[in-house]
């Protein structure tokens, strides 16, 4: 999921689960956007990594291009707190959705794909800026200065749910830090 202003030249990437709709809904009403202009794309686009993206967009790749990526044990609770509380899927408990997440296709959804399928090319960070979920606020500052006007987001998809840290037992933290462990090593997370 991306977001393109060809006016001001930049490109949101946007990493589920990451404060994402929540920007993305910003720009739409930021540039008074309706109808069709407002609707996503298409999924073949919509869900497109930086690096296809670009290689499809060449003359693109002069913008600004930034992204946010979270915790992925944060991030992992929050996408199973939406798909039960906001899309009302029946899923298994939270230990036994750990324990089977690798070999489902949950783990190909793209709420819960590792974030650097979405940003980088191998090794190598795609966006121009990298924000953390952990430091919106400075971090939307930042990039408010760069593309010259203020990004002021509200939370959309909102669950509740407890810290991310009292959710997990020694089981379940071990197999999602072993699922997300380029994320964890690339983005310099820790649990």
């Amino acid at each position: 999921i991306m977001f393109v202003s060809d006016k001001d030249k930049f490109i949101f990437f946007h990493t589920p689960k990451v404060a994402g709709s929540s920007i993305h809904i910003f720009f739409k009403d930021y540039y008074r956007l309706t109808g069709v202009e407002r609707a996503d794309p298409s999924p073949a686009i919509h869900h497109m990594s930086a690096k296809k993206f670009l290689d499809n967009n060449p003359n693109k790749k002069d913008y600004f291009k930034f992204a946010f990526v979270r915790n992925p044990f944060d991030r992992f609770v929050s996408a199973y707190s939406d798909f039960t509380q906001i899309r009302n899927l029946n899923l298994t408990s939270f230990k036994d959705f750990c324990k089977s997440f690798p070999d489902s296709e949950f783990s190909a959804d793209i709420h819960w794909i590792p974030q650097h399928k979405l940003l980088c090319d191998d090794e190598t960070i795609v966006p121009d800026f990298i924000g953390r979920y952990e430091n919106i606020s400075d971090d939307l500052k930042k990039i408010s200065n760069i593309i010259g006007f203020d990004i002021n987001i509200d939370h959309h998809r909102k669950t509740k749910r407890k810290s991310y840290k009292d959710t997990y037992d020694d089981e379940s933290r071990e197999i999602i830090q072993d699922f997300f462990s380029k994320d964890l090593e690339l983005f310099e997370y820790l649990f």
